[in-house]
């Protein structure tokens, strides 16, 4: 009864740092993610179109809901609390319902971040490339080369000052 899983809900001090440490870890995430989009896109529209996709996925765990109730250890509600995107929420979800084996929970602290370090190490080289090519949009391939060889700055056919005075 939903009733009273819900009047039998305590929350405790463990319980509250395991929350605050979810919502730091997926706060920096997503804060990574966006960071990385808005500096290569033009557009504010296009930086909401992909954005609303990202915060889609992220509340994916609240659309489960019932799945989270009926099971909370079952194989959906585990491979969302896994996937860094959705693990705040599921793993939240989760340990409020039921007790979750602390294997799970180390093991998605430890995706979660290390996921963190490679978002934002993304999105601080998108962003260095975003920012020397500011007017100009950045392509997939453009941004892939960014992450893979170091790109700093693209390349373009106009000319430099000191080649256009000497012609």
């Amino acid at each position: 009864n939903l009733a009273d899983m819900l009047a039998n809900l305590q929350i405790t001090p463990s319980l509250l740092v395991l929350i605050f440490a979810y919502f730091l870890l997926g706060y920096l995430l997503l804060s990574a993610i966006m960071a990385g989009i808005g500096a290569s896109v033009n557009a504010e529209a296009e930086s909401r179109q992909i954005a609303g996709i990202i915060s889609f996925i992220s509340i994916v765990p609240f659309v489960l809901f019932i799945s989270f109730l009926a099971d909370p250890n079952g194989s959906l509600p585990v491979l969302a609390s896994l996937i860094p995107l959705t693990s705040p929420l599921s793993m939240i979800m989760r340990v409020s319902l039921t007790t979750v084996p602390s294997e799970q929970i180390v093991l998605s602290l430890i995706i979660l971040a290390m996921t963190d370090v490679l978002a934002i190490w993304i999105a601080a080289r998108v962003f260095r490339l975003g920012m020397l090519s500011y007017g100009k949009r950045l392509g997939i391939r453009d941004v892939v080369r960014a992450i893979r060889g170091g790109q700093h700055v693209l390349t373009t056919t106009t000319p430099t000052i000191r080649e256009a005075n000497a012609t």
